[in-house]
């Protein structure tokens, strides 16, 4: 096909199919490398060893593929024309499409062999601290801490080389004079909870970022090593790690726990069928260990069964883990590992959480259901927005039967406690508006406005009695701050709990405007509407224009 080169518009299609045919000859030698020299599959973590030779043999050939990647679609692109005929013109991109795809992938793997070395302690020892969290008594990230873990990576060997109750640290030597430093907009926020003292509150943020330095901080000084990440993980994330172990028995408990019977187990069983309070402490202590020396003994699946196991843990933020290196955070990052609190920025758009903390040392928050309903008003010419958050607080718990230690509550300062069963919270609306009025079962109650993440926080302490409800309404206002005029963009970012909020979000546009595009969302009358179970972060774009 070589003549054919020089005829105008022949030469296009001869040019496109010499591409595609030296592109497609150089990916299936790199791909044949790659499949022989780096069989991700062969990465099975066993007796708490992972082959590091193996994941750094895995360099080269990645690499070559990556380079092999790269210039295939500098080829392509090259040959692109709007001469092409059907039967060139189709294969060609859709060769260009799989080329990026693959380019997408084999980048992260490329990023991954190079990392893991030293997340693993390849490049010298690492300790990650471990807070195992329990959402029945809710933190803003999530559930309090109840035990924690030392993990350590020695060459690519996984140990858990300390662990008990979180009470160890709380209470070690010198707690009276121990200090935290910052940062400031968690002491301003967060500081009555005097987490230095008390670490079950390093949680208190729901940014795990922040929590993480924190944590950083007032381990050493708790009488633990210096750390190089953390990792965050509640009842669900452990019942997601089961399902790569198997079930594993636990002293004190009934039987052994597994992928189907953990949370339930540790979110509410134990609370009836363990009468002493510290002997339940200890369950959460003891089968926190069990999981983890399990991971680091048992022969464990493959990367992609790994990741199909823990993903959905991951996404919900049953299971977090950040590090402190450059290279470690940003596969993480990728890997989408860190889940972050969304901060605002210039043209971040709106932005709405509900975030709660239990106001007591109890176990009530398994009882507790939140139906939410945010309904927002945009105005395309002028960038207002006007938005009304509707939050229903459903306490199931009932006012008897229960044990202190599940549905009690004491008292405030100078106060008498609330009666049994009664959910009292500190609730924390985020929002990137103004707060114009707040009731609560239509009588308005005292707010603090504060600052996080860039979000105005308004926040107030609630009590729903037993088998009752409580109707928060919110009525906010403020400019959209968009990239682009007419859009209206909207995140939200639920909060891990027991049980996940029903949300339902409604979007109009003002007087004499219409929805131009409303991505993917439900149209109806006189707007888009969606209703869904807020696991996880969710963000809405909706295109509002003239008639």
């Amino acid at each position: 096909m070589a003549p054919a080169k020089v005829i105008p518009v022949l030469g296009a299609q001869a040019a496109a199919a010499e591409a595609m045919a030296q592109s497609g000859q150089e990916l299936s030698h790199a791909a044949a490398e790659a499949a022989g020299a780096a069989r991700y599959e062969d990465l099975r973590p066993s007796g708490g060893q992972v082959d590091l030779a193996k994941l750094r043999s895995m360099r080269q050939p990645v690499q070559d593929a990556k380079l092999a990647l790269d210039r295939a679609q500098v080829r392509l692109d090259d040959v692109r024309s709007t001469w092409l005929v059907a039967p060139i013109a189709d294969p060609l991109a859709e060769l260009r499409r799989q080329v990026s795809q693959a380019r997408a992938d084999t980048d992260l793997a490329a990023q991954a062999v190079d990392a893991a070395p030293g997340l693993l302690g390849g490049e010298g020892p690492r300790r990650y601290l471990i807070l195992f969290a329990n959402t029945a008594e809710s933190r803003y990230l999530g559930g309090f801490v109840a035990a924690y873990g030392e993990l350590s990576a020695d060459n690519g060997r996984l140990a858990l080389s300390r662990s008990g109750r979180i009470t160890e640290l709380s209470d070690a030597p010198g707690f009276e004079s121990r200090t935290l430093s910052g940062p400031q907009e968690f002491l301003d926020r967060f500081g009555r909870l005097f987490p230095q003292r008390f670490l079950q509150n390093l949680t208190a943020s729901p940014d795990f970022e922040v929590d993480a330095g924190v944590a950083r901080e007032l381990y050493p000084k708790a009488g633990g090593h210096a750390i190089d990440g953390v990792i965050y993980v509640d009842p669900f994330g452990l019942q997601a790690l089961l399902k790569l172990t198997g079930p594993v028995p636990v002293e004190g408990a009934p039987q052994p726990l597994s992928a189907e019977n953990a949370a339930t187990y540790l979110l509410r069983d134990q609370y009836v069928m363990v009468p002493e309070a510290s002997d339940r402490t200890d369950l959460m202590s003891k089968a926190s260990r069990a999981t983890f020396e399990a991971l680091t003994s048992r022969q464990l699946p493959g990367p992609r069964a790994l990741a199909d196991s823990l993903g959905p843990a991951v996404r919900e933020g049953r299971l977090h883990m950040v590090t402190f290196d450059e290279k470690g955070r940003n596969l993480l990052d990728r890997l989408g590992a860190v889940r972050s609190f969304p901060h605002a920025g210039p043209d971040t758009g709106d932005f709405f959480a509900v975030r709660s903390s239990n106001a007591n040392p109890n176990k009530i928050d398994s009882f507790l259901r939140r139906d939410v309903t945010y309904e927002a008003t945009v105005d395309a010419r002028s960038g207002q927005e006007q938005a009304t958050a509707t939050i229903v607080l459903h306490n199931d718990a009932p006012g008897a039967l229960l044990p202190p230690y599940i549905i009690g509550n004491e008292g405030d300062t100078g106060g008498a406690p609330a009666p049994p069963g009664t959910n009292t919270m500190f609730l924390s609306v985020y929002s990137s508006l103004d707060l114009e009025r707040i009731t609560y079962d239509g009588s308005e109650v005292p707010v603090a406005a504060q600052a996080e993440a860039g979000h105005n926080v308004y926040s107030m302490k609630l009590r729903v009695p037993p088998k009752s409800q409580g109707t928060l309404v919110l009525v906010l206002r403020g400019q959209l701050r968009s990239r682009d005029p007419g859009r209206y963009e909207l995140t939200v970012a639920p909060q891990p709990m027991v049980n996940a909020d029903q949300m339902k979000v409604h979007i109009t546009p003002g007087t004499d405007q219409r929805v131009i595009e409303a991505g993917g969302l439900a149209v109806v009358s006189a707007g888009v509407t969606d209703q869904f179970t807020a696991s996880e972060t969710r963000r809405f774009s909706v295109l509002v224009g003239p008639p």
